[in-house]
């Protein structure tokens, strides 16, 4: 594995939020970042929500 996810392009110029933001996750260990990023993208609307269940598997009619 490198040490890079992505590329930035040459001419990106990180502000002063985003190193500040980056130092303090720099700072975490590994499970704390992760908990991190997976708050942030669910706080951007990312979720794991899958089909309901169909009738067949709740036993249970619709209410409509």
């Amino acid at each position: 594995m490198g040490n890079k996810v992505l590329d930035m392009p040459s001419n990106y110029k990180k502000t002063q939020g985003i190193n500040e933001a980056l130092g303090h996750m720099e700072k975490l260990d590994f499970e704390s970042q992760i908990s991190v990023l997976r708050q942030v993208t669910s706080d951007m609307g990312y979720s794991e929500v899958g089909s309901p269940p169909t009738q067949e598997e709740t036993g249970k009619t619709s209410s409509l």
